[in-house]
């Protein structure tokens, strides 16, 4: 699965005893809803991480993981986390293709708005 969108912040690399390490991005999705997606970095993939920086556009093959996790009260929580495994930067202008994208769907839904003079009713 690939995500898209602009780098936000990367924090520091946390090591634990284990020997595991990782490093978290976050990414911005933008658009109209941007969503701002904490994404994990784990043992030597944390190495894709050295040539980014905040502020670049990049496209990260992510895993979703999903796992089962009971408190100390014996409450049962369900945790989804975001592995990426590769990241690519790209291209930081807006392709021709993408601006006619979002025009054509700009038209197609300013055609759906009725014309409000009293004999267009939506029912």
């Amino acid at each position: 699965m690939e995500v898209k969108g602009t780098i936000f912040k990367i924090n520091e690399v946390e090591k634990f005893q284990s020997g595991f390490e990782k490093q978290t991005i976050v990414l911005n999705t933008g658009g109209q809803y941007p969503q701002f997606l904490p994404i994990e970095f784990v043992n030597k993939s944390i190495a894709h991480l050295d040539s980014i920086k905040i502020g670049d556009r990049v496209e990260v093959s992510i895993n979703l993981q999903g796992r089962e996790w009971t408190n100390n009260r014996q409450e049962t929580k369900y945790i989804v986390s975001l592995t990426g495994w590769r990241i690519n930067r790209q291209q930081a202008v807006q392709s021709q293709s993408q601006s006619t994208v979002h025009q054509t769907q700009n038209v197609q839904r300013d055609s759906f708005i009725p014309n409000n003079n009293g004999e267009d009713l939506p029912f």
